[in-house]
């Protein structure tokens, strides 16, 4: 049972969900019109969202940008973004899907916030014809940016405010050599865009980045003395979320006086990816809580991010991943909110975990309500086999939760498997991918028996993500296996067979682009290993004799 009592700590104003879908822009509308139909039922105010959705990668900005300071592209037909020739009419035909985008997620009472990296995405023609645009200062600077965005808040009036990265911002001023520096040129064009903003009546946002100290502190110079109503926004972990827990990020201790803006994943893998479930409602409801003493004006968690098809489901709406979105959206909504249960022995911790679990399981219960304790054993796991899966041994093994290919085998995944096998015996490493797939064989039974309450549909859904987990912690298995077979040759014919027989069952069963291109990436993975160790084995046997001491008299 659920308890309200009033709030006695700092409420979230704004709630909102990050959508970002690169060079896909069907996508892209499908998943915001979702999100917008399903934000009131989990207290969600604002959708945020991302640009590049326009092939091949373009932002908003640019999308709605005449251009009009810029005598080269004035008079343009067409325009060059990264290689790819767009004529007007297909910039205004998208203009136009972008525009009914944001009419209909104003109608269902959302703001829309649009995130726009400066300067990243320039046509060709301008870098042909002024070389020196990452140069832009002074009353050129306010020119140029101040009318491209005039275009679109005059396209788009339902845009409530803009999002700058930081990161997209600092990469292109700061290419060429300047008088002024990286802090002072960032802060110009923050106080550019901010006067573009407030003619309009948009909210500014100010989204950080900084991956390294000096990153950072170029970043709070340039922030220093702007105007306390832009909003700052900060991740709650410093860099991407590649870990299931990870440090707070501490630029959060470095923002006194600004007004703060939580990003996080709802997923907790990195970039949103589906493949895996990932239901976790306690640790949100944690994290959430943990920000009540930084009186953030509120916070937005990211629902889905899609880079390259994988023929799996990519939307968080059909998978076991809305029972963050349930924590989520409760916590912020009403942060006094306290949950009881019968059964009152029970730590206080574990009764709100519980109590998030059961109030999110009802919705796949029966008709009076009723919930199947086994479903909720099958999905509370699912951290550990994410956890088993894509890490070694607490080590990070992966690619961005992406099957490595061969350039990162030898940059981390290499290095890390040396590392931790000298601590820690092959068998336990091992383990640890064979424990995965118990897992998730076992939450498959639990679903079996859940299955006479639940909607079929359901069943079927979360059914398929427990088989993609199984296939995926083989996968990392086979990984393991290799790199072990790299230190034991004489293993090592047998492991890379039994990893491509292992590729072509996953590509019978799920297809070519499952997980990134598993498969191809696995058999890529498996033929350099058994080429580098042949070729390492060579060149030993090549080399002259090692002296030997004598050993004798």
């Amino acid at each position: 049972m659920v308890q309200s009592k009033p709030a006695d700590s700092h409420s979230f104003a704004f709630r909102g969900w990050g959508v970002r879908v690169w060079n896909n822009y069907d996508l892209f509308d499908a998943e915001v019109r979702k999100a917008a139909r399903e934000a009131t039922r989990y207290h969600i105010n604002l959708l945020d969202l991302h640009d590049g959705a326009v092939p091949p990668g373009i932002g908003w900005v640019e999308l709605f940008a005449q251009y009009r300071h810029v005598q080269a592209l004035r008079d343009k037909s067409s325009l060059t973004y990264k290689g790819t020739v767009i004529p007007e009419r297909e910039r205004e035909t998208y203009r136009q899907k972008f525009r009914d985008l944001c009419a209909f997620v104003k109608s269902q009472g959302l703001r829309i916030h649009v995130w726009y990296h400066v300067l990243r995405d320039l046509p060709e023609e301008w870098l042909i014809a002024e070389p020196t645009i990452s140069r832009l200062e002074g009353r050129r600077l306010w020119q140029v940016i101040g009318s491209m965005l005039e275009d679109l808040f005059t396209g788009v009036p339902e845009i409530d405010a803009l999002v700058v990265t930081a990161g997209g911002t600092t990469a292109y001023p700061t290419r060429d050599q300047s008088s002024v520096t990286p802090g002072e040129r960032l802060r110009a064009v923050y106080q550019c865009v901010y006067e573009a903003c407030r003619r309009h009546r948009k909210q500014f946002i100010i989204r950080e980045t900084g991956d390294t100290p000096s990153e950072c502190d170029t970043f709070l110079y340039a922030i220093g003395p702007l105007p306390p109503e832009i909003q700052i926004m900060v991740k709650n972990v410093q860099k991407d979320w590649c870990h299931l827990t990870a440090p707070v990020n501490p630029t959060l201790q470095r923002l006194g006086g600004k007004t703060i803006l939580l990003e996080t994943d709802l997923y907790g893998e990195h970039w949103g990816r589906s493949a895996l479930p990932l239901a976790r409602p306690g640790y949100v409801f944690e994290l959430v809580r943990s920000w009540l003493p930084l009186k953030a004006a509120g916070a937005v968690g990211r629902i889905m991010v899609q880079e390259e098809a994988d023929g799996v489901e990519t939307s968080i709406f059909s998978s076991p991943g809305t029972a963050n979105l349930h924590a989520f959206g409760k916590v912020l909504a009403a942060p006094g909110t306290t949950f009881q249960q019968a059964g009152t022995w029970l730590p206080e911790f574990d009764e709100l975990d519980r109590g998030l679990w059961y109030e999110w399981a009802a919705q796949f219960g029966n008709r009076r309500g009723k919930v199947s304790p086994c479903l909720v054993s099958a999905l509370e796991t699912t951290p550990l086999v994410c956890l088993y899966t894509l890490y070694l041994a607490g080590a990070y093994f992966q690619d961005r939760s992406f099957f490595p290919g061969i350039e990162t085998f030898e940059k981390s995944i290499w290095p890390t498997f040396a590392r931790k096998s000298k601590q820690i015996d092959l068998d336990v490493l091992l383990w640890e991918k064979d424990e995965a797939m118990r897992i998730a064989e076992r939450s498959l039974e639990d679903l079996q028996r859940a299955a006479p309450t639940m909607d079929p549909q359901a069943v079927e859904v979360f059914t398929q993500f427990f088989d993609h987990a199984k296939d995926i912690a083989a996968a990392f298995r086979s990984l393991v296996e290799l790199c072990a077979g790299r230190v034991k040759p004489e293993t090592l014919r047998t492991t890379c067979r039994d990893a491509n027989d292992l590729a072509t069952r996953i590509e019978i069963l799920r297809g070519p682009e499952f997980y990134g291109r598993l498969p191809e990436r696995l058999r890529e993975l498996s033929a350099y290993v058994q080429d580098q160790t042949a070729e390492h084995r060579e060149h030993a046997d090549d080399a002259p004799p090692a002296e030997q001491e004598p050993t004798g008299p």
